[in-house]
């Protein structure tokens, strides 16, 4: 007869088996999809995220060779984020490009206001320098997944793996993308992650996401939170309350809604109530 920890043993132990099942399934899904695609002019986007390490590191169980570009933000990507990229990427025996717009961040931020849906900084500070070196040619591995969003849920159905550009989207910079990762959830790449070993950015541990992009009008409260608080992005946070004032002076806001939204969080901070 087992006893009520032992049977709580085996249940855990059930539950690891099956979700290991469940990851192994996921791993598989992703390699046929990855594998159908050998032979041509493979592109991976990477981040330096988690979902874009764990895209990295399945690509690289299948082709022996491939290219990977990566997209900084000049004045808005944290310095650990690139010398993480940097690190990460020398396990992979791959071609690397580096690429990053000829302006700032911050300088764009104030001439054009907040970005709203359609994303200025999306395809002046990716779209196009990533485009510059693919020629807009070729398959480009995104780690886009469904459950990152209510928004993606709706535009991704589950087995719709591939996708080509469209006035829409971000996937100008090849012919076509390819998600391998759109049902995965974030236990399985944490779960990936932990599994494989893979070193994880740095920057999660200390403020919680990758920091590619620091400053995002989009920011969850959680990250929110850490913008105005964490020391870390403090530099961050200055040149936003600088160019915010700008933008507020110029008449500039961009899209208002968003702006709103973070003129509120600026007139409490300055008057010591944001919590």
């Amino acid at each position: 007869m087992i006893g009520v920890k032992g049977e709580r043993s085996f249940n855990t132990l059930l539950q690891t088996h099956l979700f290991n099942d469940v990851l192994d399934e996921k791993i598989s899904e992703a390699e046929r999809i990855i594998s159908d695609f050998s032979g041509r002019n493979a592109w991976v986007s990477f981040s330096g995220g988690k979902d874009s390490v764990v895209l990295l590191d399945l690509v690289s169980r299948v082709f022996n060779r491939f290219k990977v570009v990566y997209a900084s933000v000049p004045s808005n990507t944290h310095p650990i984020c690139d010398e993480y990229v940097y690190s990460i990427i020398e396990r992979y025996d791959c071609e690397f490009y580096h690429v990053s717009s000829h302006h700032d961040f911050w300088e764009l931020f104030v001439k054009w206001g907040y970005p709203c849906r359609n994303r200025w900084c999306l395809g002046h500070f990716k779209d196009v320098p990533i485009r510059k070196v693919t020629g807009g040619k070729g398959v480009g591995f995104v780690g886009v997944r469904r459950d990152e969003s209510s928004a993606r849920l709706k535009r991704y159905s589950q087995r719709e793996f591939v996708f080509k550009p469209t006035k829409t989207n971000s996937y100008k910079w090849v012919r076509i993308a390819v998600a391998p990762l759109l049902n995965w959830t974030s236990v399985d790449i944490n779960a990936y992650i932990s599994r494989e070993k893979i070193p994880l950015n740095p920057l999660y541990r200390i403020v919680g996401w990758s920091c590619n992009c620091v400053f995002c009008p989009f920011l969850s409260s959680e990250k929110k939170r850490e913008f105005f608080f964490n020391p870390v992005l403090s530099s961050f946070r200055e040149m936003w309350i600088r160019c915010h004032e700008e933008i507020t002076q110029k008449g500039n806001k961009g899209c208002e809604v968003v702006w709103e939204i973070w003129h509120e969080k600026y007139k409490k901070l300055k008057k010591g109530e944001l919590r």
